[in-house]
Parts: structure tokens; C-alpha cells; sequence
């Protein structure tokens, strides 16, 4: 990767332009499709599923002045998926303990929040039982995000585990789920970093081992399978729909 900062320039009416910052990725040529590209890395920080939009220009550093650069085009937004990490360990034989863990939206850490009485006639208590309608209750009980503050609701999200066994054929659509989905609890104290860690049973007990050392090489009829889902409100003609949920993250560990 290359970055070159180019200075301003004055054009036929005499405005002066700010000037720009060129970074060169490395291309490749792909034979298939007959088109040249790059593959960029973007650590977007503790920004949760931010859009991003380029700007594509060819660069070349031998030129005359002022033509080292073509015309910039702008492409479409893309959404940048975070970061996840899971982390599987054995306790025991029937038993596989996973956590996974990463940046999500910011909110207040319970020590932050103010006291109880401060806010009093501005929030309203919402029932843990029904988390998909907390936005519902506080739109029906008046309260917008300029009153409640920290308090309005934010879309519901969490992280579920569950085992799989392979069916009878080679084919690796063949894995039929075994016990139940665990919901994975909820054990991080931070405003933006989550960590969700559980235990999952397993039916038959399994001896640990490493991955990859199968003695007959074929892999594992057992995995683990665990993701993390989000639910949000979809959009109507007439404002948000009914709260659906979608798969943000899955992974799966041999067993």
C-alpha cells in the first residue's frame, strides 16, 4: 500500500483546490473475468457496520504534471461486517464452552448510567419479557429519544450455540443439529466490546482433540455451530414493520 498527498492546484478560474490523498493498493489480474483488482483491509475501529464508499482513480507517479491521476470514480456504499472472535474450549467430555466476543453499538455500561430518581418522570420500566416491543411501549407511552436518552431501547441482539452430527452421506449439507440451541449469556461490562459465553451439552460424550489430528483424516462427525443475531424493524410505507431477525455471524468448530 502506497499513500501520496497531492497538493492543490489552481484551474482556469483561479480557484484552489484542497488537494487529495492517493493510497495505492497492489492490483492482480483475474484470467476468468478478465478484470483487474485489489483486495483492501479496513479496521473500521469501534464503528458497528459502518458504510463505506470509494473513491477509484488509476495513479501513475510517471507523468507529466498534473496527469498522474485519471478522472475519480465513486462507487456504491458497502456495509463493513466487525470483527468476531470465538474461542472453543472442553471442560469436560460432554460439555464444549464457547465465547465469542466483539465491537458492537456503543451504550452505557450499567455504572454509568444516572440515578434512578433523575430521569424518573421521563422513563418508564419495560417488562424483560418482551424486549421485541420495547421500542413499540415507548413510542405508545410518548417517549422519544430526545426524553428517554439512554434509555430508548436498542435492537435486540445475542449470541446462540448448538451441536450438529453428519449424516450418513459425504456431503457436507448432510449435518443434522443435535440437543437444543443455548442462548449464550451476556457476561461483558463495556460500552461497545460484547462477550457472550456459554456451556453446550453434548448428547454423546466426546473425547477432546486437537483440530486437524483425526487419526482417519476424514474429520469430525461433530461440530459446533454458533452465531450471532440481531432483530430490527423493517421498513413499510408507513413507517417501521414488525421486528425480524437476521444472522450477523456464524462459525463452525469441528469437534
Amino acid at each position: 500500500m502506497l499513500s501520496i498527498r497531492f497538493s492543490g492546484a489552481s484551474d482556469e478560474t483561479g480557484s484552489k483546490h484542497p488537494g487529495v490523498t492517493v493510497v495505492g493498493h497492489p492490483l492482480k489480474y483475474s484470467p476468468a473475468r478478465d478484470k483487474w483488482y485489489a483486495d483492501l483491509e479496513i479496521d473500521p475501529g469501534e464503528a458497528y457496520w459502518p458504510f463505506l464508499r470509494l473513491g477509484l482513480t488509476r495513479f501513475q507517479p510517471w507523468s507529466v504534471t498534473d496527469a498522474h491521476l485519471s478522472k475519480v470514480v465513486v462507487v456504491d456504499f458497502v456495509q463493513l461486517t466487525n470483527r468476531r472472535t470465538a474461542a472453543v474450549t472442553r471442560p469436560d467430555p460432554a460439555t464444549v464452552r464457547v465465547t465469542v466476543s466483539g465491537i458492537e453499538e456503543w451504550r452505557y455500561t450499567p455504572e454509568m448510567l444516572p440515578p434512578p430518581q433523575a430521569k424518573a418522570q421521563k422513563t418508564r420500566a419495560l417488562p424483560a419479557s418482551a424486549p421485541d416491543v420495547a421500542a413499540a411501549a415507548f413510542r405508545g407511552a410518548g417517549i422519544t429519544a430526545s426524553t428517554a436518552g439512554i434509555f430508548s431501547p436498542p435492537p435486540t441482539r445475542g449470541a446462540r450455540a448448538w451441536v450438529e452430527q453428519r449424516g450418513t452421506t459425504a456431503s457436507d449439507l448432510d449435518w443434522q443439529r443435535v440437543g437444543d440451541v443455548i442462548d449464550l449469556p451476556r457476561i461483558d461490562e463495556d460500552e461497545v466490546m460484547r462477550v457472550w459465553s456459554g456451556d453446550v451439552p453434548l448428547q454423546v460424550p466426546l473425547a477432546a482433540q486437537r483440530p486437524g489430528t483425526d487419526p482417519g483424516g476424514a474429520g469430525s462427525d461433530w461440530r459446533l455451530v454458533t452465531t450471532e443475531w440481531e432483530s430490527l424493524p423493517f421498513d413499510t410505507a408507513s413507517g417501521d414493520g414488525a421486528m425480524i431477525e437476521r444472522i450477523c455471524y456464524l462459525d463452525r468448530f469441528p469437534l
